[in-house]
């Protein structure tokens, strides 16, 4: 479903398109992951910052799912760089806040520890739509910006999170459509039930509980090989 974009070429977007595959990762407000948390911790390593962090750009708020170096986990957008960040499909640097009219007069000095120099690229799903971005601050300006070492490992580092959230999402829709299969199975008149070649049970269905008089969502070593109606 998702891959980063780094080609220069994301097409035009709604707000409301990218907002609706934002809420369907379901990453928001979500604890902390390990894979998120150490793509944070090789950005900063590798750039050779004091903060790294995974941002997502919710409708008025931007959100840390992963964060080095800072406890700030959300600020408004108004006070944001990854909300202009996410505007754009190329690398996205800051050398110097102070000397940036975009940025110097948004209370950025109180809201993100008096930041100075940004660096970020976007988080991409294959429409094109902006999730949010991965990105390294610091509190000094650097007037050099990022090496393109730095800047191939930022894109390397984002993929990964593409990847990660692309498979949490296929993960998510899989457990809906087991659940609606569930539900379906339940419904059903007669006994039915999953078993694996040696026989173990896997899945039951209501039915079977109500008529073997078995514990519901018990699970017996004997399966169907054994006597059906063993219980009590």
């Amino acid at each position: 479903m998702s891959a980063c974009i780094d080609d220069r070429s994301l097409p035009f977007w709604r707000e409301a398109d990218r907002l609706a595959a934002l809420q369907r990762f379901g990453i928001l407000d979500t604890g902390p992951e390990a894979v998120f948390d150490d793509v944070a911790a090789i950005a900063a390593e590798i750039c050779d910052t004091p903060i790294a962090a995974v941002n997502f750009v919710d409708k008025d708020r931007r959100w840390s799912k992963a964060i080095v170096g800072s406890d700030i986990r959300q600020t408004a957008l108004d006070a944001s760089i990854c909300a202009h960040a996410i505007h754009h499909p190329d690398l996205f640097v800051v050398p110097d806040t102070h000397r940036d009219p975009r940025f110097y007069d948004i209370g950025l000095g109180t809201a993100e520890l008096g930041l100075r120099f940004y660096t970020g690229v976007v988080l991409a799903t294959e429409q094109g739509l902006p999730l949010g971005t991965l990105c390294v601050t610091d509190t000094r300006p650097r007037p050099q910006g990022a090496t393109q070492r730095q800047t191939k490992a930022l894109w390397a580092l984002a993929r990964t999170v593409l990847r990660e959230l692309t498979l949490r999402h296929d993960n998510m829709v899989l457990a809906e459509r087991e659940t609606g299969l569930a539900t379906i199975i339940d419904a059903l008149p007669k006994m039915a039930w999953i078993a694996g070649p040696d026989g173990r049970h896997e899945y039951r269905n209501r039915r079977y509980y109500d008529f073997t008089g078995a514990a519901p969502g018990s699970i017996h070593n004997e399966g169907w090989i054994g006597p059906l109606i063993s219980w009590s």
